[in-house]
């Protein structure tokens, strides 16, 4: 592409120098193969692909033919009636001429705006019908999903994230993909619904079907008509920011009418618990709130085959059995469901099919009831004498104009871990973000070691307590994982010695010291932010949702670390909704109540 791009510039030069009969020639070599190296992207690929894009639209189509007769007409000009192009302005300044052959190619630009079609909005397959005026449209039936030896390696990755993948999943299944951190669990999903390779881009071989379709030929775009997509980071997935707005966005998109989507918003957001935040804006949602609305917004296209990522991960008990109750109705109803998720207790007794992926990206599909949900080893109880470190005094934090948090008061011991708990909107990230000074206080204060720090700057908090938030890509910016921690002991001023190593051997990434962190999966970004905050061992860890995309036995490992950084004098406040992990690690359990 470089070389036929200086083809056709050196082209243009020459034939503005004087040299027309080898400028022209240099400029059609460097043109033709221009548009030769853009019919090929258009063609589909089927082994490896940057960001392999759809065929070119009519639209398209029109700016490459009017930009190609455009440059043919100049070259024409240039080499037959150079006058037609010839201008200067000196002796005197004097505007152009005005010549019909060299206006006319000009005027092959405007094409597309001229012959291009009218702007429609579609009828996508989601409501096809004229019953799309009313609330009752109904989906097409779900497809059968196929994959045909599919082995998927992401860019500059040493080894697949998915590795020969044969399965089979039946129209209307319920479907639980489970596997450790990192296993290829969103990778698989991504393959169902056409990002993966679109907007991935890497190696693919192998086919997936989705019904008659072939996803990795077909595309996000092509897809969405019967694949809906809850992604595990949904922060990274809004577009509006509003609630309502929102979920209207992918309605808008698909050509409901109005009449139609009022009641498909209300229905989605009262299906998953969320019909009181329908005015709110996004960015003062708690996590478990914004889960809902990813869902929401998935939920009101009614797609034939919806996708879930870690759909459980940030909500509360309730909320969780609200979203499984919500998934047994859209199965019931015959759609396909298919959910990745650690926390398999309450998925498992609804599921039909059950597909287990192994860390090297191999799968294999069992029956549920040969699924045993993990179960985590009692640490031994903490021998710490208990001392106050943190205190929170009567304290009163506002957000966006609202009172989130009233009255607080409890106290985290030397070496103590405890849990935060609460339903979701509650103000339990309010709360460690007002301790770390990321909020002001309303009223009240903070203490550390007997020390009130309610007036000490952020820097100065950060050097004796670390906060890690619910999103780990908040945290992460280093080229590779192990710079990660080192930029933080730089920050602090302080050596590694060794540090980093042993902390990158505390959460089980010494493999992935060298690799660029945001090529990881959420759980492992989620340990690499940890070690990032932790690294320095400041006297109290905030922690906000840790346990976030880790599987059993990585979960298990952290409630174990934490526990060893408690015996040797850390104190940890952790924000959690995993009421087992919980249970089993937790010195204490804290419930933060609503101020209504």
């Amino acid at each position: 592409a470089l070389g036929a791009l200086a083809l056709f510039l050196i082209g243009i030069g020459g034939t503005l120098a004087g040299w027309p009969s080898g400028g022209i020639v240099l400029l059609w070599l460097g043109g033709g193969a221009l548009v030769m190296l853009a019919l090929r992207r258009a063609r589909p690929l089927r082994t490896r692909t940057a960001y392999r894009p759809r065929r070119p639209s009519r639209v398209a189509w029109l700016v490459l033919g009017g930009a190609t007769l455009a440059l043919a007409g100049w070259g024409a000009l240039a080499a037959l009636a150079p006058e037609a192009l010839a201008y200067t302005v000196y002796p005197r300044l004097a505007a152009p001429r005005f010549d019909l052959r060299a206006a006319i190619p000009v005027m092959l630009l405007a094409l597309p705006a001229v012959a291009s079609p009218k702007t429609t909005v579609a009828r996508t397959s989601v409501c096809d019908t004229d019953v799309a005026q009313t609330e009752g449209c109904a989906t097409e039936s779900p497809p059968e999903i196929v994959f045909e030896d599919v082995t998927f390696t992401y860019p500059g990755a040493d080894a697949p994230a998915l590795r020969d993948l044969r399965l089979t999943l039946p129209p209307g299944a319920f479907v639980v993909v489970t596997g450790p951190s990192g296993s290829g669990k969103s990778t698989l999903l991504r393959c169902i619904n056409g990002l993966v390779p679109h907007s991935s881009g890497g190696t693919v071989a192998g086919r997936a079907r989705v019904g008659a379709r072939d996803a990795f030929d077909a595309g996000p775009a092509e897809m969405a008509e019967l694949v809906g997509l809850v992604i595990q980071s949904i922060e990274a997935s809004f577009v509006a920011d509003r609630v309502e707005d929102e979920v209207a966005f992918a309605l808008e998109n698909a050509g409901i009418p109005p009449a139609a989507m009022a009641a498909r918003i209300a229905a989605a957001l009262a299906d998953v618990g969320a019909a009181h935040l329908r005015g709110r804006a996004l960015a003062t949602l708690s996590g478990g709130e914004q889960q809902r609305v990813a869902l929401a917004a998935a939920l009101a296209l009614r797609p034939p085959v919806l996708l879930l990522d870690e759909p459980l991960s940030q909500l509360d008990p309730q909320g969780a059995a609200d979203v499984v109750a919500c998934l047994r109705d859209l199965h019931a109803a015959g759609r396909t469901v298919i959910v990745a998720e650690h926390r398999l207790e309450r998925l498992i007794p609804r599921a039909t099919h059950v597909v287990e992926l192994a860390a090297d990206g191999t799968a294999r599909v069992r029956e549920p009831e040969e699924v045993v949900p993990f179960a985590y080893p009692m640490p031994a109880p903490s021998e710490a004498s208990w001392e106050p470190r943190l205190r929170l005094v009567d304290v009163t934090v506002e957000r966006g104009g609202r009172r989130v948090v009233a009255g607080v008061s409890f106290e985290v011991g030397r070496g103590e871990l405890v849990a935060l708990v609460g339903p979701n909107g509650v103000g339990k990230t309010t709360l460690v973000q007002a301790c770390v000074g990321l909020l002001p206080l309303w009223a009240g204060r903070i203490e550390l070691d007997g020390v009130d720090i309610t007036g000490w700057e952020v820097a100065r908090r950060c050097r004796r307590i670390g906060y890690l938030p619910q999103n780990p890509d908040l945290l992460l910016f280093a080229e590779t994982v192990a710079d990660e921690l080192r930029v933080t002991l730089d920050n602090h001023g302080l050596p590694d010695n060794g540090t980093v190593a042993e902390m990158l051997a505390w959460l089980g990434l010494s493999a992935a010291a060298g690799v660029y962190p945001r090529d990881l999966s959420v759980g492992e970004r989620q340990r690499v932010a940890l070690g990032a905050i932790a690294v320095t061992r400041p006297d109290v860890l905030l922690l906000d949702e840790p346990t976030r995309g880790l599987d059993g036995p990585r979960k298990a490992a952290l409630g174990h670390m934490l526990r060893a950084w408690c015996a040797a004098g850390m104190s940890v406040l952790l924000v959690t909704h995993d009421v087992t992990w919980a249970a089993a690690f937790a010195a204490r359990v804290a419930r933060l109540r609503d101020v209504g």
